[in-house]
């Protein structure tokens, strides 16, 4: 049922299993105001969150994001919009960008924002198809966001690489910056439990790694990292959180070189704080990122980070204060930042307390989703107002 006395928007995301991007994309439905806004939610069917999606939607439909091309869903968003009478649409993730898109140009929307979590078609160092049609759309998929005409990234780096990297240019006069937020109720909420207990041994030092299986989130090159670690430190166990496509290859990767003793594949947790209060810190390999929520979890529960310097990441972590950074792809520096902080406990310990001062006080809200929705309904409001669209 459509109320004549709100705005009905549309938020489309392009997955609905359990990610950072999809944890956002959550946030910003729980905290939206429901007396401003009628909320329509369109996803893939068949992931972990839709239930989640639900409860805080006026209705939720599933529909074919699998291919990014596909000329029938953007058909059917075009008929989903016109038939709610939808006046801004929000898309989440690239293939949710295309399509929403278009349709929303299609059906007439006044309102069209698209927020980038991440690098797009991104060439992580194969040769082979993928990497030559990555290297293609790599130069044009930005005119997407130009037909949009209202684009959020989720940290500086990411406004910068879309308007500078080779190809199309994103105008930076479209484009606003608003940082990831994490729920702290949340967060504190959720505490410690048994999760990690079975694979807790005895004089154990325990390491998180929390990210999908994707190429670009650095697994093999951590893998590589750790013979060092293990010689070192040889009752070290990395906890690998997460699934996706690159998951198989990476366990029989670490099969083929003998590490399977220090790693445990833990698969999908629904309860990331359990696993980050389990761990002395949390290590994030990635060769892209946008801007991670769980390094911003990890501080917020007072674990120092060991990650690559990409992305947003060197905007939120600091330097030996509440972490370490080093460069994509360079495993022997990956394996001495770890070493370092696995060394020294008290320095670690040490770290952990300023990260969490850090995100608690002098951040105070700047990373909270709360925070974070009110930003984002300040931009809504600006927006729907310039173009004097009336609520439904």
């Amino acid at each position: 049922m459509v109320n004549a006395n709100k705005y009905n928007i549309l938020l489309i995301i392009g997955s609905s299993g359990i990610g950072g991007g999809e944890k956002v994309f959550y946030s910003l439905l729980k905290y939206l105001n429901k007396d401003k806004y009628s909320i329509f939610v369109a996803c893939p069917p068949g992931g972990a969150m839709i239930d989640n999606f639900k409860e805080h939607a006026q209705e939720v439909r599933t529909f074919n994001f699998m291919n990014w091309l596909n000329p029938c869903t953007i058909i059917s968003l075009k008929r989903y919009m016109k038939e709610k009478r939808i006046s801004m649409v929000h898309t989440h993730m690239y293939n949710a960008d295309f399509m929403g898109t278009i349709a929303a140009r299609l059906s007439g929307v006044p309102v069209r924002i698209c927020t980038v979590h991440g690098y797009n078609f991104t060439v992580t160092g194969q040769r082979d198809l993928q990497s030559v049609r990555n290297r293609f759309f790599s130069f044009i998929y930005r005119a997407v966001y130009i037909l949009a005409g209202n684009v959020i990234a989720v940290c500086r780096a990411l406004e910068k690489d879309l308007v500078t990297r080779r190809g199309i240019k994103v105008p930076k006069n479209i484009i606003t910056v608003i940082y990831n937020g994490i729920d702290y109720a949340e967060m504190e909420s959720n505490g410690a439990n048994a999760v990690a207990n079975s694979i807790i041994d005895s004089g154990s030092q325990l390491i998180g790694v929390i990210s999908g299986f994707d190429r670009v989130k650095g697994h093999r090159v951590l893998l590589k990292a750790i013979p060092a670690v293990t010689s070192r430190h040889p009752n070290v166990k990395f906890l690998l959180v997460g699934d996706g496509k690159d998951r198989d290859k990476v366990e029989m990767l670490a099969v083929r070189d003998g590490i399977t003793k220090n790693i445990v594949f833990m698969g999908v947790v629904r309860n990331v704080s359990s696993v980050i209060l389990a761990c002395d810190f949390i290590v994030l390999p990635s060769l892209y990122e946008g801007f991670p929520l769980v390094v911003l979890e990890a501080m917020f529960l007072g674990k120092p980070v060991v990650a690559t310097r990409v992305g947003g990441v060197p905007e939120i972590v600091q330097e030996d204060v509440t972490g370490y950074l080093v460069p994509p792809n360079d495993y022997v520096g990956l394996s001495k930042a770890i070493i370092k902080m696995l060394d020294d406990k008290a320095l670690a310990s040490r770290m952990g307390v300023r990260a969490k001062e850090l995100m608690r006080e002098k951040f105070g809200d700047r990373f909270k989703a709360q925070e974070m929705v009110r930003e984002m309904e300040t931009f809504y409001q600006s927006l729907l107002c310039s173009t004097k669209e009336m609520p439904a």
